[in-house]
């Protein structure tokens, strides 16, 4: 009866000691968007908007090499701190604060540089925004998904290809910024379209513009607090 009483007391004690183990381990992560059965292969955008520094960016992406670095965003006017990865799926963290805390925003581009080649892209086709927005998306499954006509920023512009509005469809205020490119737009003998160079706004619905060839190339986040 008192080993029986003592099994008892020790199960109790090992659920509590476990249970504030995984309290912890909640705490410092501060979301349960990716579980253990998840691998970075189907991560979302959104999963990393929440960290609050780089350690924990470093933890949801366990399998990666991650660098830190110094940069200046607003054309040199202001300095920011950055976690990057070096290979797929190719996500940078920005952070306000030189201890590498405080995120401004998260961005992620549809490929990396092949370190074998340095002329050679590998391209990242596995982040999702949980919008249903895909890396490297075609425009075409991209304005079905919406539901109406996007508008986006000629090439000819510093930020061309960055679409500005996505009219009245379902994509409308996701506070998600989205970039355009044309899908083989890195070979070296590509020319972009005539038309696109210009430095002013295109909508799809312009019959004028080609756009089949058309892909999804970079996502955009700022940082959004748990509540």
């Amino acid at each position: 009866m008192k080993k029986s009483k003592y099994l008892f007391i020790l199960s109790v004690l090992l659920f509590f000691a476990c249970k504030n183990s995984t309290d912890s381990l909640n705490d410092f992560v501060k979301t349960e968007q990716l579980t253990n059965d998840e691998t970075v292969d189907e991560c979302y955008l959104e999963d990393f908007t929440h960290l609050i520094n780089a350690k924990q960016f470093k933890d949801l992406l366990e399998t990666q090499e991650i660098t830190n670095d110094t940069m200046w965003m607003n054309e040199g006017a202001d300095k920011c701190f950055i976690s990057k990865t070096t290979g797929c799926p190719s996500i940078t963290a920005y952070w306000k604060n030189k201890d590498f805390s405080d995120l401004i925003k998260i961005d992620a581009v549809d490929h990396v540089m092949n370190a074998k080649d340095s002329e050679d892209y590998i391209y990242c086709n596995s982040l999702k925004s949980k919008t249903g927005i895909e890396m490297r998306m075609s425009l075409k499954k991209l304005i079905k998904l919406n539901g109406d006509d996007i508008t986006f920023k000629g090439f000819g512009n510093k930020n061309g290809g960055m679409i500005t509005s996505f009219g009245d469809g379902m994509l409308k205020g996701e506070n998600l910024i989205v970039y355009l490119d044309y899908e083989n737009a890195r070979e070296g003998n590509f020319n972009y379209p005539k038309i696109s160079q210009s430095d002013t706004d295109f909508s799809t619905n312009n019959s004028e513009l080609d756009t089949k060839d058309l892909v999804v190339v970079k996502m955009e986040k700022v940082y959004t607090p748990l509540k």
